[in-house]
């Protein structure tokens, strides 16, 4: 999952992953994928702002991210 998420950001920013800020600057890679790989955990949503964006991941690991000045 913390392979994703900065692909996500990069995709939405139109930019590559080598041009973002550590995803571990804001959140504890491990922690998330810790997190996202206990089987069943679809309760689970994880919410954060990480380079500029507003970054949600569902219990099912879709990762949505939209731009801060559009919320």
């Amino acid at each position: 999952m913390s392979v994703r998420i900065p692909r996500a950001v990069a995709a939405e920013k139109q930019t590559v992953v080598n041009d973002l800020s550590p995803l571990h600057d804001v959140v504890d890679p491990d922690a998330i994928d810790t997190l996202y790989s206990v089987d069943g955990s679809k309760t689970v949503c994880l919410s954060f702002r990480y380079e500029e964006t507003h970054v949600r991941v569902a219990g099912d690991g879709h990762v949505d991210v939209t731009p801060l000045d559009s919320e």
